[in-house]
């Protein structure tokens, strides 16, 4: 009898691991199509309809906010492309303070679908500068300029965190040469 138990839970287990492998894809490849087809109105509905409704963003709730407020922007409801980008930055916002320790173990253990989409640096540039050519559209040109100079504050920051990252992967190259060249004399 504990065998079968033990046998149940690790097919459980594998299941899990590999179940869904990717349906993000191919949800994107459905809203790509209506998307690239110019049926804008479709593809809103349809990155909605992937949008939980939870107190909490989750799973790819961010992802499809963006999606959702392109396909807004692309049919050119500038008013309800923006409240999408606003929602966007609020998920982008929530999930700015949390750890991705955690994200590493759940990607690892089971697979990078039950990882959130918690979005990166470019995507808050491209939230703000969308944002911002909704409001020029709307002839809205003071609040133009403020998500303008969001952009650009994000971009002076992305710039500084790759930087950072950049220097310190340089260190570590440095290390690796030199232990390269003692381990060679």
């Amino acid at each position: 009898m504990r065998t079968k138990v033990t046998i149940a839970i690790l097919g459980l287990l594998a299941g899990l691991c590999f179940s869904g492998c990717n349906p993000a894809m191919n949800n994107l490849a459905v809203f790509n199509r209506h998307f690239e087809a110019g049926d804008f109105n479709q593809a809103g509905q349809f990155a909605e309809s992937k949008i939980k409704k939870g107190k909490n963003p989750s799973g790819d709730d961010l992802l499809w906010t963006l999606q959702l407020a392109a396909s807004k922007r692309a049919d050119t409801n500038h008013a309800d492309s923006i409240a999408s980008f606003d929602k966007a930055e609020e998920m982008m916002n929530y999930y700015a303070p949390q750890s991705e320790a955690l994200d590493t173990v759940g990607s690892t253990i089971v697979n990078d679908n039950v990882v959130p989409y918690k979005g990166q640096e470019y995507d808050g540039i491209m939230v703000n500068t969308y944002k911002a050519l909704d409001f020029l559209a709307e002839k809205n040109l003071e609040l133009a300029r403020v998500e303008f100079n969001r952009a650009l504050d994000r971009q002076m920051r992305a710039r500084e965190h790759f930087n950072e990252e950049i220097r310190k992967l340089e260190a570590q190259l440095d290390k690796q040469k030199e232990k390269t060249n003692t381990d060679a004399r």
